[in-house]
């Protein structure tokens, strides 16, 4: 038997069920979780009330059993994964082989939980949807989000420049941690003309864009011609065209599984940047843990804001 966190959706209540141990097919293997990674999406499909019951995309543990046809994996591997469909609050889950990452002996589970799928998202945004070079302005919303606390840093490390925002000056703070270069205040009347004025009134070249409509109109207003808004959060309910005409700008809303989850190549070349990036010290690396009854005050806490930390679960 392993334990799994169920969401009952008739009284929106997590419940944590035993269920029968599961036997992986084809080439499958069976992952018995050390850490699982909370992310935004599984806040996003926790208030869905056609959402899933058991919520994760992420997971990091050992390798307990193998289906018969996976090959270049053994029992004992310790591993990391993302996946397109959720399931991952369980202290066991079958996985298919190809989306398996070897965890770096070097790196701690729950570090690897707190950054992999972010990181992974980080380097898709930063490398593929829109190269960061010397040079780039980019600014980055709510960094009070660990998602953006990590962009933030994909961004510095590539060598562009860094302005991050926060709803409150107090956390202006958090900026100097991560690598901004500014740090301005999203609820400031003046957001837009400070921004400018940081840019040299040129614009930012790529905005990374969390919270949707709310600052959308503000964020196409900061950027240069031909600048991409880039949004990885949120659901966008409309983009006003002629803003849009008038610069010429572009949009993209790239998904991570779709970047990720396609070619082995690709997932296994970004999953070593994100580590090596670790390793480095290029990459600052913040969490807490949470067992499976703490999910729900977890999640209450980042959207609060009462944490700025990335959370992993211990299941």
């Amino acid at each position: 038997m392993a334990k799994a966190l169920v969401l009952n959706r008739q009284e929106q209540r997590f419940v944590v069920e035993d269920r029968p141990r599961l036997q992986p097919e084809g080439e499958q293997v069976l992952v018995k979780h050390l850490s699982i990674g909370l992310n935004d999406m599984d806040i996003t499909d926790y208030h869905d009330e056609n959402g899933p019951h058991i919520l994760g995309y992420e997971g990091c543990g050992v390798i307990e059993a193998l289906g018969p046809d996976v090959k270049n994996w053994s029992e004992g591997d310790v591993v990391a994964y993302i996946t397109r469909e959720p399931g991952s609050f369980t202290q066991m889950r079958c996985v298919h082989s190809k989306l398996l990452v070897k965890k770096p002996d070097d790196i701690d589970h729950r570090i690897v939980s707190a950054t992999f799928l972010k990181g992974l998202l980080a380097h898709a945004v930063t490398a593929r949807a829109f190269v960061v070079r010397g040079g780039i302005r980019a600014l980055v919303h709510d960094i009070c989000n660990s998602t953006s606390q990590i962009i933030a840093q994909f961004v510095k490390n590539r060598g562009g420049m860094v302005i991050g925002t926060v709803p409150v000056d107090s956390m202006k703070e958090l900026g100097a941690h991560i690598g901004c270069d500014s740090v301005v205040n999203y609820n400031s009347d003046s957001y837009t003309k400070e921004i400018m004025s940081l840019t040299h009134n040129l614009g930012v070249h790529v905005v990374y864009e969390n919270m949707a409509n709310r600052m959308l109109k503000r964020s196409i207003n900061c950027l240069s011609n031909f600048g991409m808004l880039l949004c990885y959060g949120g659901s966008v309910e409309s983009i006003p065209y002629s803003a849009i005409t008038r610069k010429s700008i572009f949009f993209t809303a790239p998904s991570v599984f779709d970047y990720k989850g396609v070619s082995r190549n690709e997932l296994i070349l970004s999953a070593n940047d994100v580590f090596q990036m670790i390793r480095d010290k290029k990459l600052m690396v913040r969490y807490r843990e949470c067992t499976f009854v703490q999910v729900v005050d977890a999640m209450t806490a980042i959207e609060t804001g009462k944490i700025d930390d990335s959370v992993v679960i211990m299941p």
